[in-house]
């Protein structure tokens, strides 16, 4: 099982092993990649119904070690909102 985000971080804060951010990173790639699978799911079911409709997400965080990896959701979606 994975360490969630908060726990990488304690894990980080407890010396020298807790520095090893492989499995975290790996984790949260895989992540990146199941989300925009799931976009692209999405936005194909809605071009088949209505081809003209656009397919976006609102809200979106920005690009950082907590968002999203625009490089794989640019080409999942027609529109993507971001907030500061």
């Amino acid at each position: 099982m994975p360490l969630t985000t908060d726990q990488a971080l304690a894990r980080a804060a407890n010396g020298r092993e807790g520095r090893n951010w492989s499995g975290w990173a790996d984790f949260k790639a895989w992540m990146d990649i199941a989300f925009a699978r799931a976009l692209r799911a999405a936005t194909d079911a809605l071009h088949q119904e209505d081809p003209q409709t656009l397919a976006g997400i609102a809200g979106a965080q920005l690009p950082g070690w907590g968002g999203y990896d625009y490089g794989l959701l640019a080409g999942a979606l027609d529109a993507i909102e971001i907030y500061d």
